[in-house]
């Protein structure tokens, strides 16, 4: 395709031609859909986000268990050399 070639419209001046082609309730119904669609997206990554932070939470956790558990045994095994 050349530089100059017009065949490769960009899909915002597909969009321009559009208001012709719709009526004001039509756009209106469009913009409250997308509205939607975009506060469900948000809702959907809000709780992607809290997910992916429970779980490291949890994985994190589970860390400090694992690391306190190993110097409670280090802990113990001193106390049974020392006597």
């Amino acid at each position: 395709m050349k530089l100059g070639d017009k065949r490769g419209t960009h899909k915002n001046d597909d969009l321009e031609s559009l208001p012709s082609e719709f009526s004001e309730d039509e756009w209106a119904e469009i913009v409250k859909f997308r509205k939607e669609q975009f506060e469900e997206d948000k809702k959907k990554e809000a709780e992607r986000f809290l997910a992916k932070k429970l779980k490291l939470r949890e994985v994190l956790d589970t860390q400090l268990r694992e690391q306190k558990s190993v110097k409670d045994r280090e802990i113990q095994e001193k106390k049974a050399y020392e006597f």
